[in-house]
């Protein structure tokens, strides 16, 4: 009977200071874990609005750099590709980050007039090889390469060049 009433309540200071701390430890590292799941959340998620991630496609148009003729062709192509419910063309450019493309794209090809074929922006130099297997060019059914006018000529001839070299060294046309 005497133990009975031990149990009941008459316990001492030191076991519930003991549970005390065990339970707000248990707070605080669950609050930590929920913190570090939100912030690699929110890091993937930052990745994937710059472009960082892969391009998964097969029979897209890879265009390689940006120019003034961009918007033209790329209506053309989504006349082209109309036929078929549309089609994906995928732009890979140092001129600009992929977040600007992608204003200029929604700005200057609104959907409406696109007929189903998408846009997808990836900030990168063409004559990377990381850079166009992040393009996926090696399962490109067509590859464009936009002359940069803002360099002399032959500037833009070398890095044509350049550019054509990485695509068949880096992606097994060697």
């Amino acid at each position: 009977m005497c133990r009975l009433r031990r149990l009941s309540g008459q316990e001492g200071v030191a076991p519930r200071l003991v549970g005390v701390c065990l339970v707000l430890s248990g707070m605080l590292f669950f609050a930590l874990l929920v913190g570090l799941i939100g912030e690699s959340i929110e890091a993937k998620i930052d990745s994937l609005k710059q472009g960082k991630g892969p391009v998964i496609e097969e029979n897209h148009t890879l265009v390689l750099g940006w120019s003034d003729k961009f918007v033209p062709f790329a209506r053309e192509v989504a006349k082209a590709n109309e036929s078929e419910g549309g089609g994906v063309i995928v732009v890979l450019s140092s001129m600009f980050g992929k977040e600007e493309m992608d204003e200029r794209v929604l700005r200057e090809l609104p959907p409406a007039e696109m007929g189903g074929t998408r846009v997808v922006c990836r900030h990168g130099d063409p004559v990377t090889i990381s850079d166009l297997r992040r393009c996926a060019a090696d399962t490109a059914r067509a590859v464009v390469l936009l002359s940069d006018e803002t360099v002399p000529a032959d500037i833009s001839d070398a890095l044509a060049v350049r550019c054509v070299l990485a695509l068949r060294a880096g992606l097994g046309g060697g």
